[in-house]
């Protein structure tokens, strides 16, 4: 049994021949760096150089080699661009080994040695010191005001970390030429690979309100400015339900897996009660999911950290 076919067995509540694995197909579900070239050492294996393809979190995607190694039935689609040597530079890592990340990476090491993330107009939107194996966020574009906006600057809406793409992510999905490589890439990876092909895609949330106040203001915001919380999240969602039309509009055919997340958990429980959960969250996700359901064939994954019982 081919790991697509295990994969959407296993999602539609079928048995079979075993339990499907993943390793790598999401940020949720992959491997830091460092323990990744200490994997490739352990098992002795002669590799290509790691691909750090994630910054934020030290992330790398894992090669034929282990996929193979450990029966993996998923791939994130992302491993099928930048596949030119040239579009990637060696990076050292906290542990003295090294890596590949994407060559379109705005970072700075200053003085101290801590690691300046930033995006194309050099604002620096996440910062990693020397000690740490994570960035953190640095930048809030609202974070200091008293209270949201009533009106929108769509670039403002982007200047936070996780702003900061990932493949297939670095495209302008609304450029066409863009969006034409987007979907001939994933095609053709879907057509030649057995494996459950996964795109992530984002989502629209207590995450996405938060990285532009910071958590406490956006928590504040829900319960005591709940217009201007929802103001916000829905100009956050026409943004992304356009992507996301653009996104299936070509590979909806060709990928079995899209990939949301919101983190909606602290290690007791919700932040907030279901009951505010279910009135400011959930509708928005259904628009992004019922969208997904009605327009292709894809399954929705959908990530959270945190205990949600």
């Amino acid at each position: 049994m081919k790991g697509r076919e295990r994969i959407n067995l296993a999602i539609n509540h079928k048995e079979a021949d075993r339990v499907p694995i993943d390793l790598g197909a999401t940020r949720s579900s992959s491997i830091s760096t460092i323990a990744y070239n200490n994997l490739l050492k352990t098992l002795r294996l002669e590799a290509e150089p790691s691909r750090m393809y994630d910054f934020i979190q030290q992330l790398a995607y894992p090669g034929r080699e282990i996929r193979d190694r450990f029966h993996v039935d998923t791939i994130d689609s992302g491993q099928a661009f930048l596949k030119n040597k040239d579009e990637w530079r060696e990076w050292f890592l906290n542990d003295g080994s090294t890596c590949l990340i994407p060559k379109y990476l705005n970072i700075e090491v200053d003085r101290e040695g801590k690691v300046l993330l930033k995006d194309r107009n050099d604002v620096i939107l996440g910062q990693k010191p020397k000690s740490s194996l994570y960035t953190d966020h640095a930048y809030y574009v609202y974070g200091d005001l008293k209270s949201i906006p009533e009106t929108f600057v769509d670039e403002d809406l982007s200047k936070q970390m996780w702003a900061i793409p990932s493949p297939p992510h670095h495209l302008n999905i609304t450029n066409r030429e863009d969006r034409d490589l987007f979907g001939r890439v994933i095609k053709n990876l879907y057509e030649n690979t057995d494996s459950a092909v996964v795109t992530k895609i984002g989502c629209v949330g207590l995450e996405s309100g938060s990285f532009l106040r910071k958590y406490d203001k956006f928590l504040l915001d829900i319960y005591t400015d709940r217009k201007g919380a929802e103001r916000l999240l829905d100009r956050q969602l026409d943004m992304l339900m356009v992507k996301l039309e653009k996104i299936l509009s070509c590979i909806g055919n060709h990928t079995d897996i899209l990939g949301f997340a919101d983190d909606l958990g602290t290690q007791n429980g919700l932040w907030m009660s279901p009951d505010v959960t279910r009135e400011v969250l959930i509708p928005r996700y259904k628009k992004l999911w019922s969208y997904v359901h009605d327009h292709s064939n894809c399954k929705v994954f959908f990530h959270s950290c945190g205990s949600l019982i």
